[in-house]
């Protein structure tokens, strides 16, 4: 598990984002959240983190740069 992919959709108002292992497939992660944010986005990272961290770290995450998954400074 060297890689995996993060991307939001939208079915019907319910905003869902996964975590997906690039080369099995398997979904490590998965929510479904009222909004499409940076925070349920980290929020989501975080659940990975804490389930699959210790046992095989990601060496990359893959995304689309949308803006659910930006940093702002204000």
């Amino acid at each position: 598990m060297s890689a995996g992919h993060i991307d939001w959709f939208d079915k019907n108002g319910v905003k869902f984002c996964a975590i997906i292992d690039d080369a099995s497939r398997k979904i490590l992660a998965a929510g479904e959240f009222q909004h499409a944010n940076t925070a349920n986005s980290i929020a989501l990272v975080d659940k990975l983190v804490e389930d699959y961290w210790d046992i095989m770290p990601l060496e990359e995450l893959i995304s689309d740069n949308g803006s659910e998954f930006e940093q702002k400074e204000w």
